[in-house]
């Protein structure tokens, strides 16, 4: 009941402008823009306040979860606000999403949820307002347009926040390196919401956000991020100008190395990501493929390829205990304090379950990339076993031996990576052997989806993972947003989740 004393208002306020955004955009009063960014700010930052104004947020979780859900049903059956191009307008839906992730998991920690927040309600509308109004200079990362004069507003808007708000927080000696660290966190931020489209910012600019502000490491962990960003220069220019990755994409990757640098302290993390990415390369070039079987083959890389292989990696170093640092920095010596393995056991097991999981799905990217690569290069036929009939090489769920022996070796390639993050070497082969099974098992979880899920068109006489460049096809199957993008997310987050409930249910 306190709680609703507490929060009645700003419940009214958020009811009231959705009704009235609504209403006024449907009238015409205003564009649709402006009524959502109305919204945005008024909903947003109520969710901010809000933690400043109870400190129960556990309760708060759960009055927001049926919320969010309500919210969820009614965009989905398009009863509620719709975007300029007609679209369920699904970012009303991410950053309540957002909220909850928050309280779920930074509930002692409201000052940090409460900044997050309040950078995206001011902040992100900033950047659209000023980029809508007064931007000229207009690009595209990831299909939505930004412009240079809407980064501006982002970058100035979160600097003056948090400028005013997290010296209180930290307890750095030197003003000087607290600036630099102020400043990274700037730049970041404001290359994640470039990063954005279409409402996806409101899920993972809040993310971001608190895991930068939460988790402040000691500044001598700034040196091998800035490392990586004076590299992330030739990286960029060299992938795009050689069209293998687009920009949205190599600046994706570059942020992927960010978090994995930053959050461990170390270089070691970021070889098995960059084994990935190069070997997926390297193979292309060696082997170039002699069939289409997919809309995206000898095109440059976009921003959902590298997430749906590496996203999973990167976002297993966000919970990463801060343990893993020292774990990981003893690495190259292999020698543990006993009290690492004694007095903060758990913290050693998690932490090293999340790096083996984090291998797992690199493993299982590699072997579906090898796979495919080799298997459309060598392969005349492909096998489906789960549809129980010969296929034409290339097309999702067929299964070659030529592909499947490279799903292996990938696998194992990356596996091997374990001896660079394991301190310890009796528990190398070991977790090798499993990390290489559940890499070639995902791969094996992919082509499933691939053949029972994945989108699939019929012409010419056979079945298609694209739609013919002209006119109809004959029928299709599978969902039709299940591309292969989506079916490689899928395989390595169900690998990855089986194997964290067996570790919690251990």
């Amino acid at each position: 009941m306190n709680l609703i004393a507490d929060l009645w208002p700003l419940a009214l306020l958020v009811l009231l402008t959705t009704l009235l955004t609504e209403w006024a955009t449907k009238a015409g009063k205003f564009p649709y823009w402006i009524g959502r960014k109305i919204l945005h700010f008024v909903a947003v930052g109520s969710c901010a306040l809000a933690v400043r104004m109870t400190d129960d947020l556990n309760s708060l979780f759960w009055l927001i979860l049926p919320v969010w859900l309500l919210l969820f049903y009614l965009i989905a059956t398009n009863k509620l606000m719709r975007d300029e191009r007609g679209r369920p307008a699904w970012g009303i839906v991410w950053f309540p999403f957002a909220y909850l992730i928050l309280l779920w998991f930074y509930a002692q920690e409201p000052r940090w949820i409460y900044l997050s927040m309040l950078i995206l309600a001011i902040s992100d509308p900033l950047a659209t307002i000023f980029g809508k109004l007064f931007g000229k200079l207009k690009y595209s990362l990831s299909g939505e347009p930004k412009s240079l004069t809407g980064n501006a507003a982002f970058s100035i808007s979160c600097l003056v926040i948090l400028s005013y708000s997290v010296p209180y927080h930290f307890e750095y000696g030197f003003i000087h390196d607290f600036g630099l660290f102020l400043y990274l966190i700037v730049i970041l931020l404001t290359v994640a919401e470039a990063l954005g489209s279409y409402g996806s910012d409101n899920l993972h600019i809040p993310l971001f956000a608190i895991w930068l502000l939460s988790d402040p490491q000691d500044l001598t962990m700034l040196s091998p991020v800035i490392v990586v960003l004076m590299l992330a220069i030739p990286f960029i220019w060299l992938t795009v100008r050689s069209q293998k990755l687009t920009l949205g994409a190599a600046i994706t990757a570059t942020l992927l190395a960010i978090i994995v640098t930053f959050k461990s302290g170390s270089y070691l993390p970021l070889l098995p990501l960059i084994f990935f990415f190069g070997s997926s390369l390297l193979l292309e070039k060696i082997f170039p493929t002699k069939v289409l079987s997919d809309s995206k083959d000898r095109r440059s890389r976009d921003i959902m390829q590298v997430m749906a292989n590496g996203g999973v990696y990167g976002a297993i170093f966000l919970f990463l205990p801060e343990l893993t640092r020292e774990f990981i920095g003893v690495s190259q010596t292999g020698k543990v304090a006993v009290s690492l393995y004694e007095a903060q056991r758990e913290s050693v097991v998690l932490g090293r379950f999340l790096l083996g999981m984090g291998l797992v799905s690199l493993a299982v990217a590699t072997a579906d990339t090898w796979a495919s690569t080799i298997g459309k290069r060598f392969a005349k036929t492909a096998f489906d076993p789960f549809r129980w009939q010969k296929v034409p090489a290339g097309l999702s769920g067929g299964i070659s031996l030529p592909g499947t022996l490279a799903a292996l070796l990938g696998s194992v390639g990356i596996a091997s990576f374990l001896y660079l993050l394991l301190p310890d070497w009796r528990l190398i082969i070991p977790h090798l052997i499993m990390i290489s099974i559940a890499g070639f098992g995902g791969m094996l979880v992919d082509s499933f989806l691939g053949s029972r899920l994945q989108r699939q068109y019929f012409y010419a006489g056979r079945w298609h993972d694209t739609p013919p460049d002209s006119g109809t096809p004959g029928q299709t199957r599978g969902l039709s947003w299940m591309t292969n993008d989506v079916v490689n997310l899928v395989s390595i987050m169900l690998v990855c989740g089986t194997l964290g409930l067996i570790f919690l249910l251990r």
